[in-house]
């Protein structure tokens, strides 16, 4: 029993002393390894950026020390953030080098030199449409172990920021098709703002001359920002019948998303819209045989403009006074019709197709000749500051006469008046006859 205890103990010693050795062997020796990013034309300085315009590039440094036996050098940037996708990948085979190992000693192309002398650098350009954000560059040193081969043994890493540069233009959309055609120039003095996904992504001011929004803050006529996401224009309408056309949806905001392939240009167009509307009216019959009597009113409004028209109605006075509407209320057995796509709006040619709207009124009194006047009434813009109503214009004013005929062969006379002129004929022709008889008796 006891020999059996002394050969465990024996075996357990000599287990533990190759376990030993093993983590000897396995453990990493003590190695460093440093990475100083150089930046032109700001050398050393972390806050400073480059852009995701396919111009950018990054200069990096760097050298390792170690005290161990060397096997490669990888380097590698990725972003934004360190969970981001890598962007730049390589390595380089080390074996037999002595400590240090620094960039400059290597004849790869991108090894060029940089200012400020005799710094060189590793030149990175920045792939076009890189999502803005923080990047990160890191180096990596793995030795060579005789038994187990390659091992990972230090890193360091150095971040820098990519940004994206946007403009904002406001211009004039002549033809009012919602995208920017040749000839449609930038429209000045435009209020607008722009909400970014990040706080320090907002920003303000007026266009320029070109159209261009100016950052208030900075005075430059771009932004460049260091976040991804949806970002958000958003302008302030002038008055004078300014209508939105750019988003087509004709809102005052549009929507535009980071990054993008070279510069953002987001566009807000605007078109000053050519108003009009015509007003009818017809009455059947046109003429009465009896002076009290009715007709049938024909009341119609064609919008002959580019925008369709709200707040659509026809005022008609004669002898009698109607408000037209769509929705009413309106005369008893008055008919509407028109609206061909059901939006309570009077559509016009912008974009299409334009609407006429038509009220039929049976009915209508007439006392002797009477006269029927029709205005209509419309306005256009969603924003207060450009609502506009119509009856300055001459063609949204229109009249109709009922007039009334005696139900005779001669115009001009009533049924009286003929009885009266036949008994005058018959008294002067009886007083004829008579002095024709005396003259005949003497």
């Amino acid at each position: 029993m006891k020999t059996a205890i002394k050969l465990l103990f024996r075996l357990a010693v000599v287990a533990a002393v190759l376990l030993t050795t093993m983590i000897f062997v396995v453990l990493p020796a003590s190695a460093t390894a440093n990475i100083d990013q150089v930046r032109s034309p700001n050398p050393g300085d972390p806050s400073s950026y480059i852009l995701n315009d396919g111009t950018g590039i990054e200069h990096f440094w760097w050298q390792v020390t170690f005290d161990s036996q060397p096997a490669r050098i990888r380097h590698y940037i990725n972003g934004p953030g360190l969970g981001g996708p890598i962007i730049h990948d390589e390595s380089w085979d080390v074996t037999g080098r002595a400590t240090p190992v620094k960039n400059p000693e290597y004849t790869d192309p991108g090894w060029n030199p940089v200012a400020p002398p005799p710094l060189q650098a590793h030149n990175i350009t920045q792939p076009a449409g890189s999502a803005p954000g923080q990047y990160f560059s890191t180096v990596e040193y793995y030795r060579f172990d005789q038994t187990l081969g390659e091992l990972f043994e230090a890193s360091a890493r150095v971040d820098y920021l990519v940004k994206q540069r946007v403009e904002v233009l406001k211009y004039n959309d002549v033809n009012g098709n919602g995208s920017q055609g040749s000839g449609e120039t930038g429209l000045s003095g435009w209020s607008i703002s722009v909400n970014g996904p990040g706080t320090l992504d907002d920003w303000s001011g007026t266009t320029d001359s070109n159209g261009l929004l100016v950052d208030t803050s900075t005075g430059l006529n771009y932004r460049d920002v260091y976040t991804a996401g949806a970002f958000t224009a958003i302008e302030t309408l002038q008055p004078g019948g300014w209508m939105n056309t750019d988003p087509t949806d004709h809102s005052l905001q549009k929507t535009f998303n980071v990054p993008s392939i070279g510069l953002i240009a987001a566009k807000l167009g605007n078109h000053l819209p050519t108003p009009g509307t015509y007003v009818d009216i017809r009455a059947t019959p046109g003429i009465l045989t009896t002076e009290n009597g009715t007709v049938t009113l024909t009341v119609s409004e064609q919008n002959t403009g580019e925008y369709d028209l709200s707040n659509v109605y026809v005022d008609v006075t004669g002898g009698a006074t109607y408000h037209l509407t769509k929705g009413g209320p309106n005369p008893p057995g008055t008919i509407f019709s028109g609206d061909t796509v059901n939006d309570n709006k009077l559509n016009g040619s912008l974009p299409g197709p334009a609407e006429t709207w038509t009220w039929t009124i049976p009915n209508v009194p007439v006392n002797g000749v009477t006269t029927f006047t029709a205005i209509g009434y419309g306005e256009y813009g969603s924003n207060p500051v450009s609502t506009v109503t119509y009856p300055q214009y001459g063609d949204e004013r229109h009249q109709v006469t009922v007039g009334v005929t005696p139900p005779n062969d001669v115009p001009g006379f009533s049924t009286p008046t003929m009885v009266v002129l036949i008994m005058a004929l018959g008294g002067l022709m009886t007083f004829f006859m008579y002095r024709k008889l005396r003259r005949s008796q003497r």
